[in-house]
């Protein structure tokens, strides 16, 4: 984890930033928490989330700007897919 002070080179470039860790219940998440998460992912700031199994990277598949945060932070490549997750049908359709 980079915290500050430490910094992380992301495809040649060099990151120095404080990563603020929000605790997060799965099962019962205040509001306040949810509030400021989904702030930051408006604000085009990726976010880490637990899942079942692991922890997901999530950003705002519809803002240009989080998606090229994400593939720098994995580093990955322009072409490489991404998973997206609709919140049903009609999204998919808009």
């Amino acid at each position: 984890m980079i915290g500050p002070g430490r910094k992380r080179s992301l495809q040649g470039k060099s990151v120095s930033r404080l990563i603020r860790v929000i605790p997060l219940t799965r099962d019962n998440p205040s509001r306040r928490t949810v509030k400021l998460l989904a702030g930051r992912l408006q604000d085009g700031e990726p976010v880490v989330l637990p899942t079942e199994t692991q922890y997901a990277l999530a950003a705002d598949a519809t803002n240009p700007e989080a998606i090229a945060r994400v593939r720098s932070i994995k580093q990955r490549p322009g072409d490489a897919p991404l998973s997206v997750f609709l919140t049903g049908i009609p999204m998919l359709r808009d």
